[in-house]
């Protein structure tokens, strides 16, 4: 079974899903602009560059997503985030940081990758470019 299979055991193992303690937990909701938002303003903007604009948006998609398809809600928890996932431009970006050669399947079927199109701006708009990154969820 990959990690795509089983989002609440990645999540689990990842710390991100609130486990129950004692008594019961309050919720506030965030949204994707606030999500955005704590990550570049958050103690001074400490971790503003842990993330793209574009990666933080398909993270926030990603633990939506999750929320929805297992009903079980999600604790904001910004440096467990920051600890447990990772950005990459390209696989070759991974592979070096990683030391080992793995291809983007490879990677799916190790761990959890999150991918989307990422916009790079030039100083003149006729130069701009998409290029395809990914999160992970560490290992």
């Amino acid at each position: 079974m990959s990690w795509r299979d089983s989002p609440t055991k990645r999540l689990r193992a990842s710390g991100i899903v609130n486990k129950k303690s004692r008594g019961a937990t309050m919720y506030t909701e965030v949204t994707e602009n606030e999500f955005i938002e704590a990550f570049r303003t958050w103690q001074g903007g400490q971790y503003k560059n842990n993330f793209s604009y574009y990666g933080l948006i398909a993270l926030y998609e990603n633990f939506e997503e999750y929320e929805e398809s297992t009903g079980e809600k999600i604790e904001f928890d910004m440096v467990g985030i920051c600890c447990e996932y990772s950005e990459y431009e390209s696989i070759q970006e991974f592979n070096n940081a990683y030391g080992k050669e793995w291809t983007l399947e490879e990677l799916k079927d190790h761990t959890e990758v999150i991918e989307f199109e990422k916009l790079i701006q030039a100083k003149d708009f006729a130069n701009n470019r998409k290029i395809n990154s990914f999160i992970i969820l560490d290992f």
